[in-house]
C-alpha cells in the first residue's frame, strides 16, 4: 500500500469531498435527498485506481451503512475506518475482531480505554 495516496470520504469535517449535512438527522437527510452511499460510490468511482485507500468516517458509516465498506473492497482498495475505539479492552477486541471480518483493512483503536 505505500505509494498510494489515501483519501478520506468523510469525517465530518468542513472542507470533506463528502460532508454529511450536520445540522440534519439521518432522517431529515433522506427526505433531503441526501444519499450518502450515492455520493461516496461516485468518488470511489471517480478516484480509483489512482487512490487505493479510502478512510471512512463514522458519520458516512452511519448514514451509508456497510454498503460503502463491501463497495470499496469489491473495487479492489483498503478501507480505513475511524471510529476511534475506545472503551473497556473486552469490548474492544471483539468489535476489532467484527471489523476484521467486515473486511476492513485498518481502524483506530485507543490504548488507554478501560
Amino acid at each position: 500500500m505505500s505509494g498510494n495516496p489515501a483519501f478520506v470520504l468523510s469525517d465530518g469535517m468542513p472542507g470533506d469531498l463528502l460532508p454529511v449535512p450536520a445540522h440534519l438527522s439521518l432522517a431529515e437527510q433522506k427526505d433531503e435527498g441526501f444519499d450518502a452511499f450515492k455520493k461516496a460510490k461516485k468518488l470511489v468511482d471517480l478516484l480509483y485506481p489512482k487512490v487505493k485507500i479510502f478512510k471512512v468516517g463514522l458519520a458516512l458509516f452511519l448514514a451509508a451503512g456497510g454498503d460503502i465498506i463491501r463497495y470499496i473492497k469489491r473495487k479492489g482498495a483498503s478501507v480505513f475506518l475511524d471510529f476511534k475505539f475506545y472503551d473497556i479492552p473486552n469490548t474492544v477486541a471483539l468489535v476489532s475482531k467484527e471489523m476484521v471480518r467486515s473486511g476492513v483493512d485498518m481502524f483506530t483503536v485507543h490504548s488507554q480505554g478501560g
